[in-house]
């Protein structure tokens, strides 16, 4: 498990977790949560601004990112099953 803060306009960049699928909730603002498809999918971007209370899942292997849309701080925590 992870607990993220990102400042405004803050992100968590492009990345990927070959082993593992992430399931979150946002704690404290709004994160544009966005998952890039598989190729299968054509490589389409998927988006959703996340508010807090809500959460959200990134399933294994595919590239993903977040970034604090909001003007106040914000924070997630996440968890991952491997």
């Amino acid at each position: 498990m992870n607990r993220v803060d990102f400042a405004p306009r803050g992100t968590n960049p492009p990345h990927i977790h070959p082993r593992a699928t992430e399931i979150g909730i946002v704690m404290k603002g709004e994160l544009l949560v966005g998952i890039l498809g598989s190729l299968d999918s054509g490589n389409k971007l998927y988006s959703r601004v996340v508010r807090a209370g809500e959460t959200f899942l990134i399933p294994r292997g595919l590239m993903h990112l977040q970034f604090n849309v909001g003007k106040t701080e914000a924070s997630m925590v996440v968890s991952f099953n491997s």
